[in-house]
């Protein structure tokens, strides 16, 4: 009888092995198909945060092209316009008319005053630029001849200027 229940012991021990190697091999299946598609998203997400990499150095090298680019454009602008305003002193130096040269000037005090709102907003960091008095009391103060009345030489136009956007 000993040895009886001895060997039923023996089968079953043997049988629940099999059963549960059995079981433990489809889990192992399981878990091994998991872990390769695991590792398969692994590589598609490395291979599109190498990707993302390489557009942002891109970007960032494009950005200081931009920068370069935008600084001799400013550069360019402000001597033409320093040309320009040069010219129309030089021509009204040679004028001997009071009415041409009260022209003359008048333009010249136009082209400084483009060239104090191209230096504004080439220094501004944002799209839009908040103007304030101190900036509109400037472009006054160097270009009164603009705002004189043509018929009166000494009445200015005032009016008070509060803050407005100006979108470049």
């Amino acid at each position: 009888m000993y040895l009886l229940n001895f060997s039923f012991t023996i089968f079953i021990i043997i049988t629940l092995l099999l059963y549960y190697s059995k079981k433990n091999l489809k889990v192992n299946l399981f878990l091994n198909q998991k872990n390769e598609s695991l590792i398969e998203k692994q590589i598609e997400l490395n291979n599109e945060i190498d990707t993302r990499k390489n557009t942002e150095r891109e970007l960032v090298s494009l950005l200081d092209d931009k920068g370069l680019l935008l600084k001799e454009i400013n550069h360019r602008v402000k001597n033409n316009l320093a040309v320009i305003s040069g010219l129309l002193e030089l021509e009204n130096a040679y004028l001997k008319d009071e009415a041409g040269s009260k022209v003359i000037k008048n333009n010249n005090n136009r082209i400084k005053a483009i060239a104090l709102l191209h230096e504004q907003q080439y220094q501004d960091k944002y799209r839009q630029r908040k103007c304030n008095t101190n900036f509109c009391s400037k472009v006054c103060k160097r270009n009164k001849v603009i705002f004189l009345l043509d018929n009166e030489e000494n009445s200015l136009i005032a009016m008070p200027i509060k803050e407005f956007f100006v979108a470049v």
